[in-house]
């Protein structure tokens, strides 16, 4: 297998992504060893923005024109967004905690990097951000030897040592370096995954384990501030993925397990708008039931919120391609 093949397994990745993240965001009690698991579920976001790499390399190259790339990235996104963030916005509205910057900022999706006001998630952030750097990313990665490609993902790891202390800032800009470091997998795709498998998942068990160690420090504060929480997943998502890969291959040559991998990645494929769903969901439940819910409650949530947000994804886009035949 090689990597461009691995590739084909995205929707994969995201879908186990997805999954993790909003079992991260609840407060299922798995009453064992698999809480560790959960409670690296924000490490779904890393395989997001690893995948997110791999697909904007590639369309940006499709022209290597910055503005239809954006254009594209637009179409893809505002779709979905702009009916979620007026409906979230709406909600927060009556709890008074909005100004007339910040309505703007979360509009536009540039609220993050605001340090005043109230924003909706990290993520948007992070996302916008790079999608305004693929341009010059991209064309680097395209332009240069794997020795300068590396040297610019240690720079940018380094760099993130700027914003320490940043509690609103770091959490966006130390995920930098896992999406390029998706280009550079996006560049060199036609590499075998025998020729890197063992080294990636052996660096990322070894990450995986410093992580488990660092936050049993007991010590959230300085973790935070200082980016312990996600530089083990610029090693840990590359290694999961490449393992999904693996096994998603082997699944598929079964018809049970390819019945159930197939769903998955249908979840990976409407990824964004069950993000978005399911966070203002959660958000008014805990508001609402300050006691912790049983598990069964939870996964009933958990349910819901698919269901809506697929329900939501389809009549958002339909809106937008009726609104734009007009």
């Amino acid at each position: 297998m090689r990597l461009k093949d691995a590739f084909s397994y995205i929707d994969l990745w995201k879908g186990i992504a997805i999954i993790w993240i909003i079992i991260f965001h609840t407060n299922i009690d798995f009453h064992g060893s698999l809480n560790i698991v959960k409670e690296f579920g924000y490490g779904g976001c890393d395989i997001f923005l690893f995948a997110s790499g791999i697909g904007n390399y590639k369309s940006y190259l499709r022209d290597e024109l910055p503005v239809a790339f954006l254009k594209r990235c637009i179409d893809k996104l505002a779709p979905l967004y702009v009916p979620f963030i007026i409906i979230w916005i709406t909600y927060r509205l009556n709890k008074g905690d909005f100004s007339i910057q910040s309505i703007f900022g979360n509009l536009i999706g540039v609220q993050g990097f605001s340090s005043s006001g109230t924003y909706f998630n990290w993520y948007i952030t992070a996302i916008i951000l790079c999608y305004i750097l693929t341009p010059y990313l991209a064309s680097f990665t395209k332009q240069s030897i794997l020795f300068n490609n590396v040297g610019l993902l240690l720079v940018l790891v380094t760099m993130t040592s700027c914003f320490y202390n940043d509690y609103n800032r770091i959490i966006v800009i130390s995920r930098l370096p896992i999406f390029y470091l998706g280009m550079i997998f996006a560049k060199y795709d036609e590499t075998s995954v025998n020729a890197i498998k063992w080294p990636i998942v052996s660096l990322g068990i070894l990450a995986a384990g410093w992580l488990l160690k660092i936050t049993r420090m007991n010590q959230p504060g300085y973790i935070w501030n200082n980016g312990l929480y996600w530089y083990p997943f610029i090693i840990i998502a590359p290694a999961l993925c490449i393992i999904i890969s693996i096994f998603g291959k082997k699944g598929d040559e079964y018809w049970v397990t390819k019945i159930v991998l197939d769903l998955i990645k249908k979840l990976g494929q409407k990824s964004f708008e069950i993000f978005l769903i399911h966070c203002l969901i959660f958000e008014i439940i805990k508001s609402r039931y300050k006691e912790s819910l049983s598990n069964y409650r939870w996964f009933i949530i958990i349910f819901l919120s698919i269901i809506i947000s697929i329900a939501y994804g389809y009549l958002a886009r339909k809106s937008f391609s009726i609104i734009k035949k007009r």
